[in-house]
């Protein structure tokens, strides 16, 4: 009884808890939110596999639950991220389902950081006439595809993280930089940085 009694205070505290706490407010009114932007691979070689900046779009929902690394500054969510970068015959596709939290950094709540964990699927394919050594402009491409015969494609499954600097607007629009860390995939560096913008709802 004295067991069951104090699950019932802690529910009722985390209760108020949350309903005290303007981040979970915030994340309750707009759970959800859209973002679309540019990004690159960190790696020359992987670039030059296909091109040096492709298009990043995402979704976030957060469920509005308290942010217990830091109370009262955020809350988590989980994020779905997608590129689809096509080049010099060859084609880099991935998306990314990660769960992290977004932390307000000053007093404000304009800027943020945050940090994510999760699984990455990247698939990598080749052009037919690609011999792994050099693209259609003779610049190296070594760094990524390395022993992926010409014509075919390979979908690896990794582990990664995310991390998050952006500036939330007045009216639920946000920009954000995020860098994501994946494991390579058949040698090749898929780590990669992305610049967005998105909105609230």
């Amino acid at each position: 009884m004295k067991s069951f009694s104090i699950l019932i205070v802690a529910a009722c505290a985390t209760g108020a808890f949350a309903q005290m706490d303007p981040c979970v407010a915030e994340a309750k009114a707009k759970p959800l939110a859209a973002r679309v932007g540019l990004g690159t691979f960190t790696n020359k070689g992987t670039n030059n596999f296909t091109r040096d900046s492709h298009f990043a779009v995402g979704l976030t929902y957060r469920p509005g639950i308290p942010c217990m690394i830091a109370p009262g500054r955020g809350t988590p969510g989980v994020d779905l991220d997608f590129i689809d970068v096509a080049g010099n015959g060859n084609r880099i596709n991935a998306i990314g389902l990660t769960y992290g939290t977004r932390i307000m950094l000053g007093q404000s709540g304009g800027f943020y950081g945050g940090f994510g964990v999760g699984a990455f699927s990247t698939r990598l394919r080749t052009a037919a006439n690609n011999n792994n050594n050099n693209n259609n402009e003779g610049r190296p491409t070594r760094a990524t595809g390395d022993g992926l015969p010409a014509g075919t494609s390979k979908t690896m499954t990794r582990m990664g993280a995310k991390l998050m600097l952006g500036m939330n607007g007045k009216s639920g629009e946000f920009f954000e930089l995020s860098y994501f860390l994946v494991s390579k995939v058949r040698g090749g560096d898929v780590n990669r940085a992305n610049l967005s913008v998105g909105f609230k709802f």
